[in-house]
């Protein structure tokens, strides 16, 4: 998107729309789904709102699936970031795939379990359930096996629940983490999550960022190792992205860039940074995110609170 400085003068000249279709190579590392170099589409307008360009967008890329693969797209749903991170774990989510986090701190908070209970009062944590249908058939070394591949998240173990019948109470379930728990808290879960014979139930107990991470992936893992990703296409707009985050240290930097505008004034971002959202969306396909923008800061008085903001 180079050179970009001169594309931002174009903008503040009073040129109402500017786009380029190039080649473009990636300053990261190569994963199975991107390559060095593809070619992209950067547009950038003057005049515009969020919801008009994300239209425009939406259109374009309707308009090119029509074409080409003959796919014909509804409107594309929207999901918070937030809503996003809580039921899927991820901020693009794959929304063929039914599996949702869910989360059981309330019940967890009050058991003698440590590994759950710490996490469950404590703000910065989240303890969480991922309910799979079917899934009290896989064998003890495939949850082995899914319990180090959690581990690449950082999550220090993995537990889970196996419900053999769902009419037999304590009977019907299997796990090493009940006598831990206890049969009154193990039943409330179960409930809340309307657990069904053959169900496995796996758990996330650790910082927010973790589990998020862990059982999000685990999620997309199961569901392919298992036959439960529908066919066809899921396409979604994400959007009120935070407009900070906190690094390792505690200190806090820009989710996207420092130039993404706020949805709120710059007294209440000054005041209450890690509770402002900004004016980003990305666009998200089958769990690979297509592509991305926001609006951008066009008032001094909030670029020098950004700035502040980020020390």
């Amino acid at each position: 998107q180079s050179p970009q400085l001169f594309k931002q003068i174009l903008m503040a000249s009073g040129f109402d729309r500017y786009y380029q279709i190039v080649k473009c190579f990636r300053d990261e590392d190569l994963r199975a789904d991107r390559q060095p170099e593809f070619t992209q589409i950067d547009v950038e307008t003057s005049f515009m709102d969020d919801q008009e360009i994300m239209q425009i967008m939406e259109e374009m890329i309707s308009h090119v699936f029509k074409i080409h693969m003959d796919v014909e797209f509804d409107s594309f749903p929207k999901m918070t970031h937030q809503e996003a991170m809580q039921r899927y774990g991820t901020d693009k989510p794959d929304l063929r795939i039914d599996l949702e986090l869910v989360d059981v701190a309330d019940l967890m908070s009050a058991v003698d379990f440590k590994v759950f209970a710490g996490p469950a009062q404590d703000s910065g944590s989240r303890v969480a359930a991922l309910r799979v249908p079917g899934g009290a058939s896989l064998s003890r070394k495939t949850i082995d096996d899914y319990t180090d591949f959690v581990g690449i998240y950082g999550a220090k173990g993995l537990a889970w629940i196996k419900v053999n019948d769902i009419n037999a109470g304590m009977d019907g379930l299997q796990s090493p983490i009940i006598k831990f728990v206890g049969e009154e808290v193990t039943s409330e879960v179960m409930k809340k999550l309307r657990v069904e014979t053959g169900d496995i139930v796996f758990f996330g107990a650790d910082k927010t960022k973790i589990v998020n991470e862990a059982l999000g992936a685990l999620r997309v893992k199961v569901a392919e190792d298992l036959g439960q990703v529908r066919e066809g296409w899921a396409p979604l707009w994400v959007i009120d992205f935070p407009m900070f985050e906190q690094d390792n240290d505690g200190n806090l930097t820009s989710l996207h860039h420092p130039f993404t505008a706020p949805t709120c004034n710059s007294e209440e971002l000054t005041s209450s940074p890690l509770s402002a959202l900004s004016r980003a969306y990305d666009m998200v396909l089958n769990g690979t995110e297509l592509g991305g923008g926001s609006v951008r800061i066009n008032l001094p008085e909030m670029q020098q609170a950004v700035f502040k903001v980020l020390g």
